[in-house]
């Protein structure tokens, strides 16, 4: 495609990963205009029986991960006075399920911090921005749902609505931070774009 594209080893709970990532994105690119804070795991147990280890685990990729990479990237963004910044959040968030307490956790506080941080970067041309999604079909995923009958109870029992029914593809959640990195969303920060198939509608 004509693309530059670079892997860097990052712990993205680890301050000083996020700051060597955005320094060498910037030293290879020229700048940084766009982050992207993806990173995760899942661990699911009852809470009542989840380990410290685990759900401290858990917050420090989701929440703290965000934190710290956004931290790394919005000097950069603010030497040219624009920035996109897209959270990866989820469905349970706003829909908790059983067994995913912390996940649920780190999501709702990433979604919390999003809107604190839209508030605070605004004035440097900065966007923040959430897409939340439902069950899509990312390699993590598929571990958990691994045959075409596991994938269509998970997309009927979780209430996809839309036709046909199945999970949603990794592309489809792409294409909404695509957009929320693009022009016609200029005028968009603080809110969060829900791509479940009509799982959940706030």
């Amino acid at each position: 495609m004509g693309r530059r594209a670079m892997f860097v080893r990052t712990d993205v709970s680890v301050k000083a990963d996020a700051q060597k990532l955005a320094r060498t994105a910037a030293d290879a690119l020229g700048r940084i205009d766009i982050l992207v804070n993806i990173a995760g795991n899942s661990q699911v147990a009852p809470l009542e029986e989840m380990s410290e280890a685990d759900f401290d685990r858990t917050i420090a990729i989701h929440l703290k991960g965000t934190f710290l990479c956004s931290q790394a990237a919005i000097p950069y963004m603010k030497r040219n006075n624009w920035g996109r910044i897209v959270n990866i959040i989820s469905r349970a968030a706003f829909k908790p399920r059983v067994g995913v307490g912390a996940y649920s956790a780190a999501k709702g506080g990433i979604l919390a911090m999003s809107r604190v941080l839209a508030a605070e970067v605004a004035q440097y041309g900065i966007n923040v921005n959430c897409v939340a999604p439902g069950t899509a079909l990312t390699r993590m995923v598929r571990t958990g749902f691994p045959t075409p009958e596991d994938q269509m109870r998970e997309a009927t029992g979780s209430g996809v609505i839309t036709r046909p029914v199945r999970l949603a593809h990794p592309e489809e959640i792409a294409a909404a931070i695509v957009f929320l990195c693009s022009t016609p969303s200029a005028h968009i920060t603080g809110s969060t774009i829900h791509v479940n198939g009509g799982t959940f509608m706030p």
